[in-house]
């Protein structure tokens, strides 16, 4: 760890020994993303997590929370989320980070980003394309049924 925040190798470490990190928090996206503007796409459980995560460290700049149902996301959290059009008056965020559980719904997510906004593939992160992830998307999917 230096000054506070994971390395890389804190990571891997981490994967390779079967430990985990908290869900949602910034460090799982370290590798990706750290230092850099990102949109968070996703207000649900995901994306509250690694929201609150984040205020506590500052790893990331959120320059938008958006979501489908930001009108109810916004009564709810009593804060702004946006809707997902805002995405086209941000000029190039570094990344969007979609914070979405269901992989078939993230995915859909991702292809909307990539063939209505013509947002790189390479500037859209989600869990799902973080392996290492899995084993604890599933245990957090049991623990909440």
């Amino acid at each position: 760890m230096k000054d506070g925040v994971m390395t890389n190798d804190d990571l891997f470490s981490l994967y390779r020994d079967k430990k985990t990190v908290p869900f949602g928090s910034p460090e799982y996206v370290h590798l990706y993303a750290s230092g850099k503007e990102i949109v968070l796409y996703g207000a649900g459980k995901y994306g509250q997590e690694f929201f609150e995560e984040n205020e506590k460290s500052h790893t990331f700049k959120i320059t938008a929370w958006v979501d489908k149902d930001f009108k109810k996301k916004t009564d709810e959290l009593k804060r702004q989320i946006d809707s997902p059009d805002v995405i086209k008056k941000i000029p190039e965020p570094d990344y969007i980070f979609i914070a979405i559980k269901k992989k078939n719904i993230a995915m859909e997510v991702r292809q909307s980003l990539s063939n209505e906004l013509n947002i790189k593939d390479d500037k859209i992160i989600s869990f799902d394309m973080l392996p290492f992830l899995d084993p604890l998307v599933e245990k957090i999917t049991l623990s909440n049924k």
